[in-house]
C-alpha cells in the first residue's frame, strides 16, 4: 500500500488516514501524536504573554529597590556624619560607635596588660600600640565631655565611661585617682 505525502495509516486497523485526522474514520481509533499541536502553541503563547510582564516588573521592583537602597544608605550614612541619627533610645550613633571601640580597646588592652606586666608578653606585644589607640581615644572621649550632649546621650556617655574606669581600674592600669594610663607600662 502506497502513502501519498498528506496520508497516514492507522495505527489499530491500518485504514488509511490523512494527516490532519485525529480519529480514525473506519475504526474511531484516537491517533497518536495528532491534534496536539494546537494545545502546546497556545500554552506557549500563554506562558509568554504571562512571563514577560512578569519579568518587566520584577527589573523595574528591582531597579527601584537598588535605588531606595542607595537613597537610604546615603541618608543614613550623611545624619551619622552630622551625628543627627539615633538609636531607639535617643542615643546619637555616632557616640555609640565610639564609645564602643573605646571600650573594645579597652578590653583587649586590660586583657594584654597583665602578660606584658609579667614579661610574658616577649618584644612583639601589642600593648604599646593598644596604649596608643588608649590614649587617643581617651583624647576623643575628653572633646565629647566637653561638648553639648542631648540627656540620652548624656546617659550613655557617663555609663559607658563608668564602665571603661572599672575596668582599668580592675587591670591595674589606671589608680583610683587618675584616668590615664599607669606609667609602669
Amino acid at each position: 500500500m502506497m502513502e501519498s505525502q498528506d496520508r497516514n495509516v492507522c495505527s489499530t486497523c491500518g485504514g488509511p488516514l490523512s494527516k490532519m485526522v485525529k480519529r480514525c474514520p473506519h475504526c474511531n481509533t484516537r491517533q497518536a501524536g495528532k491534534g496536539h499541536g494546537g494545545i502546546a502553541a497556545i500554552a506557549v503563547i500563554i506562558t509568554i504573554i504571562l512571563l514577560v510582564p512578569a519579568v518587566i516588573t520584577c527589573a523595574m521592583v528591582m531597579l527601584n529597590y537598588e535605588k531606595f537602597k542607595e537613597y537610604l544608605i546615603d541618608g543614613l550614612s550623611q545624619s551619622v556624619e552630622a551625628g543627627t541619627a539615633v538609636d531607639s533610645d535617643g542615643v546619637s550613633l555616632q557616640l555609640k560607635a565610639f564609645l564602643d571601640s573605646y571600650e573594645a580597646c579597652v578590653d583587649e588592652l586590660c586583657e594584654a596588660m597583665p602578660s606584658a606586666l609579667s614579661g610574658q608578653g616577649g618584644p612583639d606585644t601589642k600593648v604599646p600600640a593598644l596604649t596608643e589607640k588608649y590614649e587617643e581615644l581617651s583624647a576623643r572621649a575628653a572633646e565629647y565631655q566637653q561638648a553639648e550632649l542631648s540627656s540620652a546621650d548624656q546617659a550613655y556617655y557617663l555609663a559607658a565611661m563608668a564602665r571603661i574606669q572599672d575596668k582599668l581600674r580592675q587591670a591595674g592600669i589606671i589608680n583610683n585617682t587618675d584616668a590615664t594610663v599607669d606609667s609602669k607600662m
